[in-house]
């Protein structure tokens, strides 16, 4: 039968051991938070960086769709110029026209 000296060394380790792991608990519970937090913030960004890429896709398509009109709408009127010039006569080398 263990001795009141032995049962309160017992029962010191006990509480000792109980607080540690108590402190631990808290500590780990504290990181959690903390970790859910940034992987919030982290979501906000990757939500914004997404949205970023398709409004960059909007914006790239869009120019893209521009320069494809006016580089239609310039051979449009190098087809017009080149009627006109032959409709005046010219009945030479379009390409080499200039140099």
């Amino acid at each position: 039968m263990p001795t009141n000296k032995e049962l309160k060394q017992h029962l010191d380790k006990y509480k000792a051991l109980y607080k540690s792991t108590s402190d631990a608990n808290r500590r780990l519970q504290q990181v959690n938070a903390d970790l859910q937090i940034h992987l919030k913030t982290a979501l906000a960004n990757l939500v914004n960086a997404q949205k970023a890429v398709t409004i960059n896709k909007t914006m790239l398509r869009q120019v893209a769709e521009g320069h494809n009109r006016k580089e239609q709408e310039l051979i449009e009127l190098l087809t017009q110029l080149k009627a006109k010039l032959r409709e005046l006569g010219y009945n030479g080398d379009f390409d080499s026209l200039g140099k």
